[in-house]
């Protein structure tokens, strides 16, 4: 499943140059790989150091990573193989939003009751990009 979704951002991305909103966009998942102390390092210059079509494949496989491992293999089976990837981007999109809202909820000051604040959290965590989507 992870080749298959590989695959198809991989050809999605063929076209798309790094200053192609795009690319802008899926840029960061090339770091999420990455050790912290080499993102550290020289996080700013892997735009520079490394070829493109490498910059490519390492989003393409961060992405593919992501969606496979946190949402399992039966969510690409049932896809259709024309949107795979336009599919995996919108996923990155929702799960961005979910983050940021984790986020939030986490750092709220709001009178929250703790309890309701765990559910919250348990259920944005664990189906919050999927169910947002709904087109899976």
């Amino acid at each position: 499943a992870i080749n298959k979704v590989t695959d198809a951002i991989t050809d999605a991305l063929e076209n798309v140059q790094p200053e192609d909103p795009l690319f802008k966009e899926l840029f960061p998942l090339i770091k999420e790989g990455l050790p912290a102390k080499m993102v550290e390092i020289g996080g700013d210059r892997i735009g520079n150091n490394f070829p493109v079509q490498y910059q490519r494949n390492a989003i393409a496989s961060a992405l593919a990573s992501k969606l496979v491992y946190k949402e399992g293999i039966h969510l690409v089976e049932i896809q259709p193989a024309d949107q795979i990837a336009d599919r995996a981007f919108q996923y990155y999109r929702q799960d961005q939003k979910i983050q940021q809202l984790l986020a939030e909820i986490k750092n709220s000051n709001e009178p929250l009751k703790a309890e309701n604040k765990a559910v919250i959290l348990d259920i944005l965590s664990r189906g919050g990009t999927r169910a947002s989507l709904n087109i899976f």
